[in-house]
C-alpha cells in the first residue's frame, strides 16, 4: 500500500518530467499536488523540494511575486528544519527574482549569502554556479572587469570537478562579456573551447547555440567564410534538435550573410527559411521582407507550407 510520502515523490518525479517536456502549466499542478501531501505527511524538506521547483516554475512563467512567496516559503522551512545546504538554492533563487524585477543590490547580497553556504558545505557545482550568476548581476552593474575575474574563478572551481558541461557553460557567459567589450578574438577564443568541451560531453544543442554566436562573432570580424560554416552547422544541429525556431533565426542570419558575400548567389537557404516561417519567431517576416530580391519575396508568402 503506498502512503502519502511515495504519491508526492511520485508527482514531483513526474512534475520534473513534464518540465523537461516543457509542459510547464501540468509539472506545476503536478508540484503543487505534490507540495501538499508533503504537508499533510509533515515532511518539510519534501515540502521545500516542491516550493522551489513552483518558484523555478514561476520565475520561468516571469510570475515574479508569487516566485518570491515560494522560494521564500521554501528557505524558512530549510532554515527551521537545518538544511542549509538547500537553503543556499532557496537564496539564490530569491537571488535571480530580484534580478528580474531589477533589484541588483539585493540580488548580489542574496548571491553572496547562498555562496557562503554553498562554501560551508563544501559544494562546489552550487559555489561555480553561483558565481555565474554573481558574475552576470557584476556585468549588470557595470563592473564588467569584476565579472571577469568571478568568471575565472567558477571556471577553475568547475574544472578541478572535471565538469565538462560547466566549463563550457562558463565559457559562453565569458565570450558574452568579451563580445560586449568589443574583444571580439578572445570571444571566439573562449566559444571554440566551450564547442570542443560540448562536442565531447554530446550536448546538441549548446553546440547549436555556441555555433550561432561564433557565427555571429566572426561576421563581426569579417570572417564571413567561417561564420557561414558555422551557421551552416548549428543550423544542422537545431533540426537534429526539432528546435525550427532557433533554425529559422540561424537561416535568416546566414542568408542575409551569404546575399552580403555573394551578391549574385540566389540564397538557396531562403527555401529553407520559406518552409520554417511559420516556427519564428515575432518579427521574423519583416526581417526577411528586408531582403531586396524578388525570388525570395515571392519564397516568403508559399500558398501552403509542406
Amino acid at each position: 500500500m503506498r502512503t502519502q510520502r511515495s504519491f508526492a515523490e511520485t508527482a514531483m518525479s513526474e512534475a520534473e518530467g513534464l518540465w523537461l517536456r516543457g509542459e510547464t502549466d501540468q509539472a506545476w499542478s503536478k508540484a503543487d499536488f505534490a507540495r501538499h501531501h508533503f504537508h499533510h505527511d509533515d515532511d518539510p524538506c519534501g515540502e521545500a523540494w516542491a516550493l522551489l521547483m513552483l518558484g523555478d516554475l514561476e520565475l520561468a512563467d516571469v510570475r515574479l511575486q508569487g516566485a518570491w512567496m515560494n522560494f521564500s516559503s521554501a528557505r524558512e522551512l530549510l532554515h527551521d528544519h537545518g538544511q542549509p545546504h538547500h537553503q543556499a538554492h532557496a537564496l539564490l533563487g530569491l537571488a535571480r527574482v530580484a534580478e528580474a524585477r531589477q533589484a541588483y543590490d539585493d540580488a548580489e547580497v542574496l548571491c553572496h549569502q547562498a555562496l557562503e553556504l554553498f562554501t560551508r558545505q563544501r559544494d562546489r557545482a552550487g559555489e561555480a554556479a553561483t558565481l555565474c550568476h554573481l558574475a552576470r548581476l557584476e556585468r549588470l552593474m557595470g563592473h564588467d572587469d569584476l565579472a571577469c575575474e568571478t568568471l575565472h574563478v567558477a571556471l577553475g572551481l568547475y574544472g578541478r570537478m572535471k565538469d565538462g558541461v560547466g566549463q563550457a557553460h562558463t565559457l559562453r557567459h565569458l565570450a558574452a562579456l568579451h563580445n560586449a567589450s568589443g574583444q571580439l578574438q578572445d570571444a571566439r577564443t573562449v566559444l571554440e573551447q566551450a564547442l570542443g568541451l560540448y562536442e565531447s560531453c554530446g550536448d546538441i544543442q549548446h553546440q547549436a547555440h555556441t555555433l550561432a554566436a561564433l557565427g555571429s562573432v566572426l561576421r563581426a570580424t569579417e570572417t564571413r567564410e567561417a561564420a557561414m560554416v558555422a551557421l551552416r552547422r548549428a543550423s544542422a544541429l537545431y533540426a537534429r534538435c526539432h528546435d525550427m525556431v532557433s533554425q529559422t533565426d540561424v537561416l535568416v542570419e546566414l542568408a542575409l550573410l551569404e546575399r552580403n558575400l555573394l551578391p549574385a548567389s540566389p540564397a538557396d537557404d531562403l527555401v529553407q527559411v520559406a518552409r520554417l516561417l511559420p516556427y519564428g519567431g515575432e518579427g521574423l517576416e519583416p526581417r526577411l521582407l528586408s531582403i531586396e530580391a524578388a525570388r525570395a519575396a515571392s519564397l516568403l508568402r508559399p500558398r501552403t507550407v509542406h
